[in-house]
């Protein structure tokens, strides 16, 4: 066995011997077993993973959704062995790039839950193309057929669940299944012939599964105290200028101007009320996406989340007072009635607000359906 086989057994033991993520902000843990790789360095930046194969991959601590991304760089690959080296004397031969490979036409992923095949064809103008065939193991179900443009392309292995590298004569080629552009040629400065190339940043994201019928529709619809605001304080001060106008205007061609004026300017504040009443919407769509948006005529996309991020849904009493003097007396605070608010929390502990209820159980019930989403979508 070679010292390169060496470090890769040395690693599969120890991510097959990793204990379950400790809890909701155990993100890394939770990257570790679901991609099949091992922490090794970090900083307060991001935090590194090597997988058994010797390639390299960085997450944002600050991110959302932390995701793994390749670390293209190969001086940067080289440092951050070096440091991980340190602690784990046993990842030493990961220093050196993966010796090149001829590719195979049939590949299994290293859970063995997904396998992978290919073969030459022709497309439907006669141009020679490789088609590259999906299968769920425990079913034999072929999931994807892709036909790709390059020839005579082999597969190398499974980077992801659904994402492989393939090799011909030019180089390699990157193919994530679920995204919209699946195929991407990895730039390198030579052929196969030279070392294997690093993989490029930013993985195209799988999308979500979709959703269930009764789970689609509207969570919250609530005025956008913001959006009224700022457009009743507009509509407010339109008309004063030409009112004024109008009041003062000598002469008969004068006055109609201001007439015009004035109305035009009511027209104008009538339609910023409007507006300012349009509700902030946050609902779900058919691709298990929590759309926020402003208004239901001709919405405003503000925000998109990927129901699958989300750990949990948090609900909060939310006390509101306001300042009263009324009837001559001092300003004084005044209670208002409360409300229940409604937050995302993500597995790297950060929060984003979905939105308000009038009601604690309008507020679990909102609460209530983005859990039985996500329980759906996990299971």
């Amino acid at each position: 066995m070679s010292s390169r086989d060496r470090a890769e057994a040395w690693l599969r033991a120890r991510i097959a011997a990793l204990p379950p993520p400790q809890g909701p902000g155990d993100w890394p843990r939770r990257l570790e077993l679901s991609a099949g790789v091992l922490l090794v360095a970090g900083d307060n930046v991001s935090s590194c993973f090597v997988n058994p194969e010797g390639d390299l991959f960085e997450a944002d601590r600050d991110a959302v959704t932390p995701r793994l991304e390749y670390v293209a760089d190969p001086e940067r690959r080289r440092s951050v062995l070096r440091e991980a080296i340190e602690s784990n004397p046993e990842l030493a031969p990961l220093l050196d790039p993966p010796a090149p490979t001829e590719g195979q036409l049939e590949v299994l992923s290293a859970d063995g839950r997904w396998r992978a095949s290919v073969h030459d064809d022709f497309d439907v103008e006669g141009g020679e193309v490789t088609v590259l065939e999906l299968f769920d193991v425990a079913s034999s179900r072929r999931t994807c057929l892709l036909q790709l443009r390059d020839p005579s392309l082999r597969l190398v292995r499974f980077l992801e669940a659904r994402r492989l590298l393939l090799v011909d004569a030019d180089g390699f080629v990157e193919v994530a299944v679920d995204a919209s552009r699946p195929r991407r040629r990895i730039p390198s400065a030579g052929s196969r012939a030279a070392t294997t190339p690093s993989l490029a940043t930013s993985p195209p994201a799988t999308p979500p599964r979709q959703v269930p019928e009764r789970f689609v529709g509207e969570l919250i619809a609530e005025p956008s105290l913001v959006s009224m605001f700022v457009f009743l304080w507009v509509a407010g001060l339109a008309p004063i200028v030409p009112a004024v106008t109008l009041l003062i205007a000598s002469s008969g061609e004068a006055r109609l101007r201001a007439v015009v004026w004035f109305a035009g300017s009511v027209a104008m504040a009538t339609m910023f009320v409007r507006i300012a009443l349009r509700p902030r919407i946050v609902a779900i769509t058919s691709d298990g996406v929590m759309v926020v948006s402003w208004g239901r005529r001709l919405p405003l996309p503000m925000k998109r989340i990927v129901l699958e991020t989300i750990e949990d849904v948090l609900v909060a009493r939310e006390a509101r007072f306001a300042v009263s003097a009324r009837g001559g007396r001092a300003p004084g605070m005044k209670a208002r009635p409360d409300r229940w608010r409604i937050e995302a929390r993500f597995a790297n502990g950060r929060t984003i607000d979905v939105g308000t209820t009038g009601t604690e159980p309008e507020a679990v019930a909102v609460r209530e359906r983005l859990l039985a989403w996500r329980a759906a979508s996990v299971g």
